[in-house]
C-alpha cells in the first residue's frame, strides 16, 4: 500500500502476497478498538512505514494490537518501523509480541513495576 494508511476498523490481508506498508500509517485508538492490519496469510511489510499513534491520552492502559500476524501462514516483514511518531512516555512497541499476544505487534502500556526485557 503507497500513500497514507488510516480509517475506522480492521484491515485484513488475505490471499498471501505482501502487503508493503510504504508511507505514513495513523493508528488511531478508539475506546475498546484500533485500527490494527490482521495478516490471515501473506506478509506485511513494515520496514518502509512511518507509524503515527493517535488518541492515546484517553486509552486504557492496556495492550493493541498493531499487526497480527499470528496465523500459520502469515509472516511480519521488518523489525521495526521506520519511525514512531506519537508515543507517549509509558507505553512501547513489542515488534515480537508479548505473552498475552505472542507474533503480534503490540503497542504496551508499561504499568509501574512493569519490566521488559530487550531481546
Amino acid at each position: 500500500m503507497t500513500g497514507a494508511l488510516s480509517g475506522n476498523g480492521v484491515t485484513t490481508l488475505v490471499g498471501g502476497g505482501t502487503n508493503n506498508l510504504t508511507n505514513t500509517w495513523t493508528l488511531a485508538i478508539n475506546g475498546s478498538s484500533v485500527n490494527g492490519i490482521v495478516a490471515k496469510t501473506g506478509t506485511v511489510s513494515i520496514a518502509a512505514c512511518t507509524l503515527v499513534i493517535t488518541n492515546t491520552a484517553g486509552a486504557a492502559p492496556n495492550e493493541w494490537i498493531v499487526v497480527d500476524y499470528s496465523a500459520a501462514t502469515a509472516h511480519l516483514l521488518g523489525s521495526a518501523f521506520t519511525n514512531v511518531v506519537g508515543l507517549p512516555a509509558k507505553w512501547m512497541i513489542q515488534y515480537s509480541g508479548t505473552g498475552v499476544h505472542p507474533n503480534c505487534v503490540v503497542l504496551q502500556y508499561a504499568l509501574r513495576g512493569t519490566v521488559f526485557v530487550a531481546h
